[in-house]
């Protein structure tokens, strides 16, 4: 394996600018990630945008987990719990502005991004790099180059949204709805009376349609969102299973791990040791 040595180019903001509190790129920056990668966060109080140049790795948010590739964008929310950390054999090297502020808070609102994460093949390379050259200047003050930060972000955020609904799965509206719903609650618990209230359709209505498109009804969907958040903080967190248990909103860990058992055929302590290689 070719022999790769973190570096990072970043712009960290000097704090000068009256505006922060609306908006502040507080620092944004080139990374050349190695093996040794790892960056983690609880209840974040950025709003990270990065963009894959080269390489993979891993996200893990809110109990979802994505693999960015070269020419793939992510998103980390403010207020998530998240990880990332970049392949041994092929490392990222990503361009990245952490975001502080009301206003960018607002944008990935209007423009309906709250719940996305992971935007594949989007086409941002060349917005991404203008942003780090303002970021990088010498020659204006920090209100100034913030002032056109935000410009490069509000760019960044519109285009990620206008690609999301090119590449959007031939559902109805309602339909997907219910399936932010379901995967937004899947720390949580949730009712049909929820998720036909999503849909803005009767109870039979929606279990209905959402079975038609997706080809599960909305419980089983929620179930399957559910072990798949149980797999990652199994391999990927040094959680117990009674803390997964109570954050999956089981009511207690023997429940847990009978229904884990029954969804994957392991019990979850096996799966621990050895994910989904057969034992």
């Amino acid at each position: 394996m070719k022999n790769i040595r973190m570096r990072e180019t970043s712009f960290r903001s000097s704090g000068e600018d009256r505006n922060a509190a609306v908006f502040d790129v507080f620092i944004s920056g080139v990374s050349y990630c190695d093996g040794t990668y790892y960056i983690k966060r609880n209840k974040s109080d950025v709003c990270v945008f990065e963009y894959i140049r080269q390489g993979q790795g891993t996200i893990i948010i809110n109990g979802q987990q994505f693999f960015p590739k070269q020419g793939d964008v992510y998103i980390l929310h403010k207020g998530s719990d998240h990880e990332y950390f970049s392949d041994k054999k092929n490392p990222w090297i990503k361009y990245w502005f952490n975001v502080k502020g009301e206003l960018v808070e607002q944008l990935v609102s209007v423009y309906g991004l709250q719940h996305v994460y992971h935007i594949e093949n989007c086409p941002l390379r060349k917005t991404f790099e203008k942003g780090l050259a303002i970021a990088g200047r010498k020659d204006m003050a920090r209100q100034e180059i913030n002032g056109k930060l935000s410009l490069v972000i509000h760019e960044i955020i519109m285009k990620a949204a206008a690609h999301c609904r090119s590449a959007e799965p031939e559902h109805s509206e309602p339909v997907l709805r219910m399936k932010l719903l379901l995967e937004d609650r899947v720390e949580g618990k949730v009712t049909i009376k929820d998720i036909a209230a999503a849909a803005g359709r009767s109870t039979s209505q929606a279990i209905r349609i959402f079975k038609k498109e997706i080809g599960f009804t909305p419980y089983d969907f929620f179930l399957q969102k559910k072990v798949e958040a149980a797999k990652i903080y199994l391999l990927h967190t040094g959680m117990s299973i009674k803390e997964i248990a109570l954050k999956l909103q089981f009511a207690d860990e023997y429940y847990f791990s009978n229904f884990f058992k029954q969804k994957t055929g392991i019990a979850p302590s096996q799966y621990k040791i050895a994910g989904d290689r057969p034992l």
